[in-house]
């Protein structure tokens, strides 16, 4: 039987600057925290693009017969898990010399965690990710690759079903999960922080932000806002809206809550200018 192909896409520059942007201002919070309070929403930053991304190439092979559920996850592992190893082999061998005992034991488990794709949910469980105590995790930022994979489990069976048997209401059961996912981080982030932060489905309303732009770039074509709007003006106000969202937040605020909306419409709009803007 020949194996069905396996869309890709173009290359896209605007959305690697985007992955320069979110790598930056990670790392500058956790360095320089005092100078950019917010920096750790570069995290929702790679939930957008990454939902978008994962999401073209999934509505690409839907849309033309050629998407297979097998290849798209034999891919994913080959992509994500040589770097990963890579990661926690490092990891294990520095903590040996570095941590204490107990530092040590607990990267074992979140090693363990990290390597399944859980990491998430043993973090939930711990301390927060501001408390002192988490920077002291070294693979405390595996907790978003967790939230990514859980998305791509569920996603494609989720898009390649609606596809199938729901035809005229695929927009619609997308627009409705995205709601569903963003309602229950906004009815979270007051009573259980920490679930909220962690937990998979109050995250996965900012993957499908980028899943919802894909649907429209690759089904139903650009909208009209991407046709009609100017995409130098669409770029100043998505870096406006990071830049805002970089320096007004910080930890004390309800994370993600409300304050999400801000990186993650601020991402869709620079993927939304593409490539036709000289910003």
């Amino acid at each position: 039987m020949h194996e069905k192909s396996h869309p890709t896409l173009a290359y896209r520059p605007d959305i690697d600057g985007l992955r320069a942007i979110a790598v930056s201002s990670v790392v500058l919070y956790h360095a320089f925290p005092s100078y950019l309070p917010g920096g750790f929403a570069g995290v929702d930053v790679f939930f957008v693009i990454s939902g978008f991304l994962i999401s073209s190439i999934i509505f690409k092979g839907l849309a033309n017969g050629s998407f297979s559920l097998r290849v798209f996850y034999e891919r994913r592992v080959r992509r994500i898990f040589p770097s990963l190893l890579l990661v926690l082999i490092s990891s294990v061998l520095f903590g040996w010399f570095v941590l204490s005992p107990d530092a040590y034991s607990r990267l074992g488990k979140h090693t363990a965690g990290g390597a399944s794709f859980v990491a998430n949910f043993l973090l939930w469980n711990e301390a927060g990710y501001f408390d002192v105590s988490a920077h002291r995790k070294p693979l405390l930022h595996l907790w978003s690759l967790g939230i990514e994979e859980q998305f791509y489990l569920i996603w494609p069976v989720f898009a390649l079903s609606v596809w199938r048997w729901l035809p005229r209401q695929r927009g619609s059961a997308l627009v409705l999960l995205l709601l569903a996912s963003f309602a229950l981080n906004i009815l979270l982030k007051d009573h259980n922080p920490e679930a909220a932060f962690y937990l998979p489905l109050t995250r996965f309303w900012e993957l499908l932000v980028g899943a919802l732009l894909a649907f429209h770039g690759q089904v139903r074509k650009p909208s009209f806002l991407a046709r009609r709007a100017s995409p130098v003006l669409l770029s100043v106000v998505g870096l406006g809206l990071l830049l805002a969202a970089f320096t007004l937040i910080d930890n004390r605020k309800s994370f993600p809550g409300w304050w999400a909306v801000m990186p993650v419409i601020g991402t869709a709009t620079i993927i939304l200018a593409g490539t036709r803007s000289s910003v």
